[in-house]
This record gives C-alpha cells, structure tokens and sequence, in this order.
C-alpha cells in the first residue's frame, strides 16, 4: 500500500521515538544507551533520517546527577533537564514528526532493540500512555498508568522488567495492551542502572531513563504507523 492512499485505510498508528530521560552520575562510571530499532528522537540521523545530529544520544542525563537532585529527583520525560529547555519533547529540536515504522493491528507486540555503550547491571521498563496530542508534551503521569510486559523478562521472572548483564545489543518484545486505541500513543523505556562505589561505607545508584513517544490514529484497516 503506498503511503499517500495509507489514510483511505482505517489506522492505528503508534509513533515511537526514544531519548534518554535520566543519567544519574557516578565518579568514574556512568551508564549509557540508546534505543536503535526503532530509532529515538535523538539517534534518527544515523539510521538515514532527515533529523537534527545529536552526538550524545546515548547519554542523556537530565542536566546531571547535581541537577537531578537539586530538581527533587525529577527529570524531564524524554531526558531533558526538569528546569531547562526540552530539546526531546513535542515541540523540541529533536520532536521532528518524521515516520519511521508501520506495523499492522495484528502485530499485538513491539520489536524493540536498545544498544548499551555503559552497562552497570539494573533493569529496562517500558510504558505506553494514549496521550492523544502531538503538541503537547506527555505526562510521566499517564504513562506510569501503562506498563508493559516484557516477553524477555518473563522469562527471568520479572514480566515487567528486563535485567541486561553487560554492555551491548539487546533484542527484546514488548506487548500492545488489549484495547489500546489512541491519536498518539507514547511509549517510554526506563534503564535504572546500579553500581557499588566502595568508600568506607558508601553505597550509590546510577538511574537511566529512555523514552520512545509514538502517535496513534483511526481510520478502517487498523495500521500501526510507528515514526517520531
């Protein structure tokens, strides 16, 4: 079917782009990833997209650990500093729109494929908010009420949660919930990263979060559209 007949068709399209939300630093060790498959905001130009270069796409770390702090504990949604500018949020430099995957309704999962450049054990965790707007920026909210079942954490008895050992490319399938119908739909990936600073008796933990946003809309053959 060719693109320009695509909305004579009934659609369910999910835009997904990914941006890391939080890094929080550790003195000599940081964690870092990005999600390749499918492409995040930030890392669309190295797969052949017409997208703004972002050099530091796989670390993305809400302004710093100091910063991360000083804002409460809080982070911009798709890893922006909470007080600062959200160059990965609708409306951002990297919030192009531009297409980038289809699938069809009875594809009920995800292929996801996350890239670790720094890997500290921890864990992934995916969310999918019907957020219903492609110019307003999701809520953490709405997307903490959506999480979504890992096939490969299942698998290590942790269904919503998927627990890398090193660095490298994991290849893991995330599950579409049962009814889930929406304009734009945003789908988040979290890596929460842990590691053990050894200072008399001083523990830290590094967090990462990454998030994938992605569109959803109807029309009469049901398409999943995923894109940024």
């Amino acid at each position: 079917m060719e693109k320009k007949n695509v909305f004579f068709w009934r659609i369910k399209s999910l835009t997904l782009n990914l941006v890391l939300v939080l890094a929080i630093k550790l003195p000599g060790c940081t964690g870092q990833g990005r999600m390749i498959e499918p492409p995040m905001r930030s890392s669309m130009w190295r797969y052949g997209f017409n997208t703004p270069n972002n050099y530091q796409d796989d670390f993305l770390h809400c302004g710093g650990y100091q910063r991360y702090l000083a804002n409460n504990e809080s982070c911009g949604t798709c890893g922006d500093p909470y007080d600062g500018v959200r160059h990965n949020e609708a409306g951002g430099q990297y919030a192009t729109g531009i297409v980038g995957r289809y699938f069809s309704l009875s594809d009920t999962h995800i292929p996801v494929t996350i890239e670790l450049t720094g890997s500290y054990g921890g864990k992934f965790e995916f969310r999918l908010c019907p957020h219903n707007s492609v110019n307003e920026p999701v809520s953490q909210m709405c997307l903490d009420r959506y999480p979504l079942l890992i096939e490969e954490g299942v698998s290590q008895g942790t269904p919503y949660s998927f627990e890398p050992k090193i660095s490298g490319t994991y290849n893991l399938t995330v599950q579409i919930p049962d009814g889930m119908f929406c304009t734009q739909c945003v789908l988040q990936w979290k890596y929460r990263a842990v590691a053990l600073v050894l200072n008399n008796v001083t523990f830290m933990t590094m967090m990462m979060t990454v998030v994938v946003v992605g569109v959803m809309t109807f029309l009469t053959v049901f398409i999943i559209m995923i894109h940024s």
